[in-house]
């Protein structure tokens, strides 16, 4: 990678006001930082200044959008008093080297599996804007190698694409308060209403209400089971990265072990010999 940097240039607190630097489109294909997250950005930045200069990249923000939102209500609480030693940096490098460093540096930030994914959905089907070159330079991500570089399985990223249209799923899967295989059931669920609604109000019922009322709970139920064996299923990919494979493989035999304890799962037969 080129990465060829120059010196940090330096902005006083008046600069810094004045600046308004934007995040670059590459930046955004990573999901925001919490509000808890960006308090303890803040904070730091109180106690220490700014230590990581903000990389820019043809005039933008590439790294560091947190940090410089920050060092900006910092200065505008303090009225000017406050010196968060702000510093920009640049990116020299192609559009895909780029790329790879907002998704090296985006890794580090110990996002869980479901952040990943998101990222890696945005990074397959966000088009950039304007005319800036590395909107002519930068080549198609397939979903296959997304998924390699934020370190997902294809089926969270097929998840995470499919609930890019909705801002409201997706907002939840940023804050941390669904997993993406959850808002993707969700966003499958409000798709399938209307359709049921529609059929609830041209046919005519034909079981007693009893029947009705168990079937949905029963209905319930079983998505939430579909929920959990998604959450496993992300909670052992995580755990595959934080251990290696083995020892993920040894939890997922576990996990099988206790369904057949349990009766839920059938034990393997032993073959008889030939």
């Amino acid at each position: 990678m080129s990465n060829l940097s120059t010196e940090p240039t330096r902005m006083t607190p008046v600069e810094l006001m004045k600046a308004d630097l934007k995040p670059h489109s590459l930046s955004e294909i990573v999901s925001r930082h919490t509000k808890e997250e960006f308090e303890d950005i803040k904070e730091n930045i109180r106690l220490s200044k700014l230590q990581v200069p903000v990389k820019i990249y043809e005039d933008q923000i590439l790294d560091g959008n947190g940090r410089y939102q920050a060092c900006v209500e910092l200065v505008r609480e303090g009225k000017g008093t406050f010196d968060p030693n702000f510093r920009t940096e640049p990116f020299i490098g192609t559009p895909e080297e780029a790329r790879a460093y907002v998704i090296s540096m985006n890794k580090r930030r110990h996002l869980t599996a479901s952040k990943r994914a998101m990222s890696a959905a945005r990074m397959v089907t966000t088009m950039l804007g304007g005319n800036r070159q590395s909107a002519k330079l930068l080549t198609e991500i397939k979903q296959e190698t997304a998924a390699q570089l934020w370190s997902v399985s294809i089926r969270m990223v097929t998840d995470a694409k499919k609930i890019l249209p909705d801002a409201e799923l997706v907002t939840k899967v940023d804050k941390g308060e669904l997993t993406v295989a959850a808002a993707a059931k969700a966003f499958d669920a409000k798709k399938a209403k209307p359709a049921a609604t529609a059929a609830a109000t041209t046919e005519p019922a034909s079981e007693p209400a009893k029947l009705q009322v168990d079937t949905a709970a029963a209905t319930k139920v079983s998505e939430k089971i579909d929920g959990l064996v998604d959450d496993l299923i992300e909670a052992l990919d995580e755990y595959k990265e934080l251990s290696g494979e083995e020892t993920a493989v040894a939890a997922a035999a576990g996990v099988i072990k206790r369904l057949q304890d349990a009766k839920y799962v059938e034990k393997e037969k032993k073959k008889k010999a030939a």
